[in-house]
Formats: C-alpha cells, sequence, structure tokens
C-alpha cells in the first residue's frame, strides 16, 4: 500500500484542569528512569465507526475527540509529570505545560490499513517520530479516517515511562472518559531506586533504529479462544504466554553465548 495523506488540522497543549499543587511541583526521577533511552513509546489504538459514511469524515468522531481532551486534562490531574518538563538535574518540573495534542485526517479507510502491515505508514498516525528527543513527555494524534473510524497515536517518553506504565496511563484516561477515575497512581520509585550521579553517560542512551526489528503476528478468534481455553487465563496473558513460550524455544535451539532474557509488559 502506498502512502496515503495525513494532513494535520489542528494542534495543541492540554494541560491538567486544576494546578499541581505546590508540594509536588518537583518530580526526582529513579535511576533506572535515569539510564532510559532518549525514545519514546509508541502506540496506536484502532477504533472502526458504527455509524458512518463512505466518504463522509463523522461529526461524532470530532465530538469524542473534544471528551477526549477533556478527559485527558483530568487524567493529568493524578498523572501530573508527563505535563511537566524534564530539567538538567533529572528531574521533572511539574509546571503544568501541556502535552501535545493533534487532530489530523486521513485520505482512505480504516479497513485498508488494517489489512496491510507497514511501519512507515503506522508511524503516520503517531505524533512524531519515536525515535528522537522532543521537548515534550507526552503528544497524542487523534487520525480520522474517512470512514470515521479513528487511530489514536500516543508518544511516551522512556526517560519517565515504560511499557507497564504507558499502559497504566492509558488505562487510566480510558476510565476517566467513561467516568470511572479510581486509578491513583504513585510516583515513588526514586525512594526505592534513588537518582545518581550519572554525569559521566548524561543519560543519553540512544536506540539505534537500524537494529530494530518489528513482526506482525496475527491470532485468529478461535486459535486465541483455544489458547485462552488450555491457559485458563485472559486473552492477553494466554498469547503472551505463547509468543514468549516460541521465543524461548528458538533462542535455546540456536547455539550462542549466554544471554540474559526478559519479558515487559506493554
Amino acid at each position: 500500500m502506498a502512502m496515503m495523506n495525513v494532513e494535520i488540522i489542528s494542534k495543541e497543549m492540554i494541560k491538567p484542569s486544576s494546578p499541581t499543587p505546590n508540594h509536588l511541583r518537583t518530580h526526582k526521577r529513579s535511576f533506572p528512569d535515569q539510564l532510559a533511552p532518549t525514545t519514546y513509546i509508541p502506540i496506536i489504538l484502532f477504533y472502526q465507526s458504527n455509524n458512518a459514511h463512505d466518504g463522509v469524515v463523522d461529526h461524532h468522531q470530532l465530538q469524542k475527540s473534544c471528551r477526549l481532551k477533556k478527559s485527558l486534562q483530568q487524567t493529568l490531574n493524578r498523572f501530573y509529570p508527563l505535563a511537566g518538563t524534564l530539567k538538567e538535574d533529572h528531574s521533572i518540573d511539574c509546571n503544568d505545560e501541556g502535552v501535545e495534542f493533534y487532530e489530523a485526517r486521513v485520505a482512505c479507510k480504516l479497513s485498508q490499513i488494517l489489512q496491510h502491515f507497514n511501519m512507515e505508514i503506522l508511524n503516520q498516525f503517531l505524533p512524531f517520530e519515536p525515535h528522537g528527543t522532543h521537548d515534550v513527555l507526552l503528544a497524542v494524534k487523534y487520525n480520522i479516517f474517512e470512514c470515521g473510524g479513528v487511530a489514536v497515536g500516543v508518544c511516551v517518553s522512556h526517560r519517565i515511562a515504560d511499557g507497564a506504565s504507558a499502559t497504566t496511563f492509558l488505562g487510566a484516561w480510558s476510565a476517566t472518559s467513561r467516568g470511572d477515575d479510581d486509578v491513583c497512581p504513585k510516583f515513588d520509585a526514586a525512594t526505592y531506586f534513588p537518582p545518581k550521579d550519572i554525569s559521566w553517560g548524561k543519560g543519553d542512551i540512544g536506540v539505534t533504529k537500524e537494529k530494530i526489528v518489528t513482526r506482525r503476528l496475527v491470532f485468529d478468534k478461535s486459535s486465541i479462544a483455544a489458547l485462552k481455553e488450555n491457559a485458563s487465563s485472559t486473552r492477553v496473558l494466554a498469547v503472551s504466554a505463547f509468543i514468549w513460550k516460541r521465543l524461548m524455544a528458538i533462542s535455546k535451539s540456536k547455539p550462542a553465548p549466554a544471554r540474559v532474557h526478559a519479558l515487559q509488559k506493554k
């Protein structure tokens, strides 16, 4: 599939709906966060529309965009470091500068995207290239397709979050959009892993893009049901366990030096 036109129609900064209290204005990053690469965790969520007409951008999606912005403001009240600014001393000034929020229109149908797997195309639905350094710690891009479907692209700085915490934020944002705001995060990692003087490395550990390999694994409904039944677990855990088991088997089948394996929940 050829590259399509993704037109940005608006850009704004979304700030917490309430000011961050003075005693929370400085957030110390933990030692693991100091060593994190200067990249972003990219996540894209796709949603089909049930009431859109071909060739017409569903105005309901624009209304949903407004609700997402409002719920994002409310969520940032609890995840206030994401709306702050990274400082040279490896702390975050929780100054409520806000996060970037883009709205874009995509000149094709969502089904055309889901039928193919092309990273160059998928990256167009993100706020920016994730392998780089930007001023904000969090950015969102709300993409509206011709059919009314949407893709929500999110980039969270690895210098403040990992895959698990990024997922926690998205879950809290989703819950707030539904009217449930029970998720109360704790930002106490620095208590257990105090920051250190790493001026020798400045924390600028980059990731070589050329060494990253992306693969798409497709499981149909019946296959996922079978895995879930055998594992007696949720669909996500069942599929994750299956993929990890196969990767470990492949790794052990090839002669190689001692390796360290890790599985991170995304």
